[in-house]
């Protein structure tokens, strides 16, 4: 029972957090600093979790594969700063880090 309870709460809470932006759509409408934010937010979010992956990399990878990764975040990044689109930043770290590693 506690299972069902859960899983119908947190089907609410999701369909609720999807809803209530529909419904606030016409009354509220972000300024000019939140629209720059949430225009960048999935690049940030791709961006913090390569430079995590690298931070995790050197406990299970060799100082290869670290360089490796680390280029194609490097890449990636610059991408970003140029203003690139998202499938810019990653197909740039993407074939960088393939490049590389069939290099190395």
């Amino acid at each position: 029972m506690n299972a069902w309870l859960v899983v119908v709460l947190v089907g609410a809470g999701s369909y609720g957090m999807r809803f209530v932006p529909l419904l606030l759509a016409d009354r509220w409408a972000p300024g000019p600093r939140m629209d720059r934010a949430l225009r960048h937010a999935g690049t940030a979010a791709l961006t913090a979790l390569a430079v995590a992956g690298l931070r995790a990399e050197p406990l299970t990878a060799t100082g290869g594969e670290t360089a490796v990764t680390g280029a194609a975040v490097l890449v990636g990044s610059v991408a970003a700063l140029r203003g690139h689109s998202l499938s810019v930043v990653i197909g740039a770290g993407v074939a960088v880090h393939a490049a590389l590693s069939i290099l190395s």
